[in-house]
């Protein structure tokens, strides 16, 4: 998992993580050791990845496959949100993409309220 993605949705409206569900929509689910894993990587990424730092919920769901992490990422209060390399993410249908316009920077920077650094 990748921090962009959850920087994206934080500046994006929010949105849903499904792990271990393929492109195609079928179950390919996960093991427990899988999920204990991920869960680790996943807080990591929310806390030291993205600034500021970003609160997903996650959820596991049985199925006959195996398990499905439900990763619920919140819209963002605290917009914009960076990753660890101070790159602008936002989410553009099904796919992310860096935000690289200095003037939707801008916009991106009003709306939140941000003075600039003191």
């Amino acid at each position: 998992m990748r921090w962009a993605e959850l920087a994206a949705f934080s500046n994006s409206g929010g949105g849903t993580l499904f792990i271990g569900v393929n492109d195609d929509g079928s179950v390919a689910g996960l093991d427990a050791s899988a999920v204990r894993r991920l869960n680790q990587l996943l807080g990591n990424a929310a806390s030291q990845h993205v600034r500021p730092p970003v609160h997903p919920l996650t959820e596991n769901v049985a199925t006959a496959n195996g398990i499905v992490m439900v990763v619920s990422v919140p819209d963002g209060l605290s917009k914009p949100y960076l990753d660890a390399l101070g790159r602008l993410w936002v989410k553009q249908g099904a796919d992310k993409r860096h935000v690289t316009s200095r003037e939707e920077m801008q916009r991106m920077f009003q709306r939140s309220g941000w003075c600039g650094p003191t």
